[in-house]
């Protein structure tokens, strides 16, 4: 059977199919059906939705006066495939990530079958559409995965420039205009790191100094071209402004010289590897097994030594350790940081699962997955059974923690409640493992049959449970009601001190933020106020000596409570 498996998926890129198959069953119901319910995906969606609505596309106000922070070339990818709709929605915000997610895995199995074998490139892709990192990066309306497809891209092509001996130009022109469009989507450091990385390795080959100095000379001139008229031209329309989020995001940020308070994401070197490993679960724990069964046949002498005899090794080992060097450095470290080098890491488990036959300590992984199955199943059912009400003073849970707790029960208890609907979907998880029990003729095989579960519960999960939870958790609940009651009577509309992206989104783009600080008066006299419930007295006492206040409509856009409630004023000018 494993022949025959064997047979179907390595020879004439069948594998590759399977692939893009699984990729698209995993990414697109959840990248379809799920509105925005976070801060991150509405945030660049409105640079996006500001171009579109605009014409501006140099750069774009996101809420009120504040400008976009990142290179706008995700931005645009996001307007363009926007322009059939004439608006920019959540499917369309998530475009450039799916594009470059799934560019990455055609290319690089493309790669990976010409460098080595199919086999190999099978496993190193089926790992990396599989990690949770990658996977949620892939699906998300943020700049971080298409940074980190322009980065891999770029840097493959660049060691077949390698291997060229610096003559096939095409792969110096496709290389420029990847670094190019890495440089655009997140600032130099999508053009630096890959250099770097790409003249180490040239360094360790023993390429004449001059011409690494020369080849580097020319890319980054090359690839600075566009991304360097963009900040000129930025630059030109808003001056210091500008200077301040480039000097902010591109020094501060990576020097850690942000002012106190300031540091978003400020997190130990600990926290940033614990991530990774995390990141790319449950693949990283037959590695930490592997590794730790091999110490006494391997040493690190011999481990660095098969990495500097391999060409594919060295280069792949330099780009994981450049990127992991860089960013342990400053304090703001978000796990998102490291997904250019989640590639490579699955080439390395990839390779590391060709020989898993060989371990001994697989029978008790498998046991241990099992396990863990088992676990997550019981404390699922536990969760959904309790009365927190009952328990919450045994529980000691505040107010707000019991609010929490029967929602999400209440959520949960929609898809894995006793009904037909929850129990056709743990069926639908745990087919593959009543396989799993009956054969036991190999460990790959179970290993498959594990891999088969896991995948199952990525699409589960992807597709039905995030969005039937984000659903609950979204302003779009709310923010079509505000909409209909200031569209009667158009007029600026300000939040109190917070700024809520999604909500913004959803009001295409037109709030604006009054700070609690503000000292600047407001231009209208008459206005719409939004305010949380628990700011609403501040926010009328701030402005009470010069306005009146109309209340129009409140609403909670998830569980009950004071801060997920908002009310709508209308305010005028007092008499």
């Amino acid at each position: 059977m494993t022949n025959y498996l064997d047979r179907i998926l390595f020879i004439k890129n069948y594998g590759l199919y399977l692939l893009i198959i699984l990729f698209h069953l995993i990414n697109l119901p959840s990248s379809l059906n799920k509105p925005f319910y976070s801060k991150g995906e509405p945030r660049e969606a409105l640079s996006s939705q500001y171009m579109l609505e605009t014409g501006h596309w140099i750069i774009a106000k996101r809420y009120g006066d504040e400008i976009q922070t990142k290179p706008p070339f995700s931005h645009w990818i996001t307007a363009v495939s926007s322009l059939l709709a004439k608006e920019v929605t959540e499917f369309t915000a998530r475009i450039p990530s799916l594009i470059f997610s799934l560019a990455v895995l055609i290319y690089f199995f493309v790669f990976l079958s010409k460098e080595l074998n199919t086999k190999i490139a099978f496993y190193t892709c089926l790992i990396l559409i599989l990690a949770p990192e990658w996977l949620r990066a892939s699906q998300t309306s943020r700049v971080d995965m298409t940074l980190a497809g322009c980065q891999t891209l770029a840097s493959l092509i660049l060691y077949q420039y390698y291997q060229s001996n610096f003559l096939k130009k095409k792969y110096l022109v496709i290389s420029v205009f990847f670094l190019s469009c890495a440089f655009l989507t997140k600032g130099p450091v999508g053009l630096v790191l890959p250099l770097a990385a790409f003249a180490s390795f040239l360094i360790i080959k023993r390429i004449p100094f001059r011409k690494i100095i020369a080849e580097g000379l020319i890319i980054t001139a090359l690839s600075s071209l566009l991304p360097g008229l963009w900040y000129f031209l930025a630059y030109q329309e808003l001056g210091y402004e500008f200077l301040q989020v480039v000097l902010l995001e591109n020094v501060q940020r990576l020097s850690s010289t942000m002012s106190t308070g300031d540091e978003p994401h400020e997190h130990t070197i600990f926290y940033l590897y614990l991530t990774v490993l995390a990141g790319i679960m449950p693949f990283s724990i037959y590695l930490i097994t592997g590794l730790w069964e091999q110490k006494s046949y391997y040493s690190i002498k011999s481990i660095c030594l098969k990495i500097w005899k391999n060409d594919l090794l060295l280069y792949f080992t330099l780009i994981t350790v450049t990127e992991l060097t860089f960013f342990s450095i400053p304090s703001s470290k978000r796990s998102v940081y490291l997904l250019p080098i989640y590639p490579y890491l699955a080439f390395f488990l990839g390779s590391f699962f060709l020989n898993f036959h060989e371990f001994k300590s697989w029978k008790i992984l498998n046991r241990i997955f099992l396990a863990m199955i088992s676990f997550f199943a019981v404390v699922t059912a536990i969760f959904l059974m309790l009365d927190f009400n009952q328990l919450a003073s045994t529980l000691n849970l505040s107010p707000r923690k019991l609010i929490e707790f029967n929602f999400y029960q209440k959520n949960f208890g929609a898809d894995f409640g006793i009904n037909f609907h929850g129990i056709g979907l743990l069926l639908f998880i745990l087919t593959p493992l009543f396989f799993k029990i009956i054969i036991k003729k190999h460990p790959t095989a179970e290993l498959r049959f594990l891999t088969i579960t896991y995948a199952l519960a990525l699409i589960l999960i992807s597709g039905v449970i995030l969005p039937r939870l984000s659903k609950s958790l979204t302003a779009n609940n709310l923010a079509p009601k505000f909409q209909a009651i200031i569209n009667q009577r158009p007029l600026a509309a300000y939040t109190y001190n917070f700024r809520d992206y999604a909500l913004n989104f959803y009001m295409d783009g037109q709030l604006k933020e009054l700070a609690k600080t503000s000292k600047k008066p407001i231009a209208e006299k008459e206005f719409y106020l939004i305010c949380k419930d628990i700011e609403c007295k501040e926010a009328q006492q701030k402005l009470a000596k010069n306005y009146n206040y109309q209340h129009l409509m409140s609403g909670y856009f998830s569980f009950d409570w004071p801060s997920k409630l908002y009310h709508l004023y209308q305010v005028r000018t007092g008499s």
